[in-house]
């Protein structure tokens, strides 16, 4: 299904969602995208190609950094875009290394400033991405604030003063707006709980290849 047979809705006190302008089959795809920054975790760090995410014991490290590996040529090709300026950050810190969160802001921060088209965001953009700062605890707020400083040491070597960037890229509010994820399938509390009709659901794909794609799949639940 493309993107044009879905829509945008809001839901008043629940945010905003997404949804068919026709009747779809249990099982049928609804729409695919690739995410719009992903990074591979720490755990999993030397063992994936950081492109494609396929396992590999020959990758090639890159040459700067001495972090990134790749399949080969081709991936580290692809994945330049993305990783050219983290590539200095992650020389400049060493032998500190960023947490995995902090690797993906610094990812959504160059991609912002890039200022680039991005067909992820064909349904929803970054800035449509709801924040709900207000439902967060003072304790979370601090926590999320410590992100946001280490972003900024982080991206020192790229970004010098970030008080100049544009009022749209708020370290801050990135935090509030992404969370981590990995490939592993968890059962949430709240799964559980769902009732029995009909619903929209998230999938990703298991840990070979994680996150390269997100599928939205319409399922109906016994």
């Amino acid at each position: 299904m493309e993107a044009a047979a879905l829509e945008r809705f809001r839901s008043p006190g629940k945010g905003s969602g997404l949804r068919s302008r026709r009747r779809v089959r249990p099982g049928e795809l609804l729409y695919r995208a690739e995410p719009f920054a992903y990074v591979v975790s720490k755990e999993l760090l030397g063992g994936v190609c950081e492109r494609c995410l396929r396992r590999n014991e020959h990758l090639h490290r890159c040459s700067q950094c001495k972090v990134a590996k790749y399949c080969g040529k081709s991936c580290q090709k692809e994945a330049w875009l993305d990783h050219k300026q983290e590539c200095k950050c992650l020389k400049n810190i060493k032998p500190n290394f960023p947490p995995d969160s902090v690797r993906l802001a610094g990812r959504i921060v160059f991609k912002l400033l890039r200022q680039l088209v991005c067909v992820s965001e064909r349904l929803y953009s970054f800035s449509d991405l709801q924040s709900n700062t207000e439902q967060l605890s003072e304790e979370m707020k601090d926590g999320l604030r410590h992100l946001a400083h280490t972003l900024q040491l982080y991206l020192k070597a790229e970004i010098e003063d970030a008080s100049h960037l544009p009022a749209a890229i708020d370290f801050f509010q990135i935090f509030t707006k992404c969370r981590k994820v990995s490939g592993r399938s968890t059962e949430r509390k709240e799964d559980k709980q769902m009732n029995k009709k009909p619903w929209l659901m998230y999938t990703r794909p298991p840990l070979v290849p994680p996150l390269k794609s997100v599928d939205y799949v319409w399922v109906k639940q016994p």
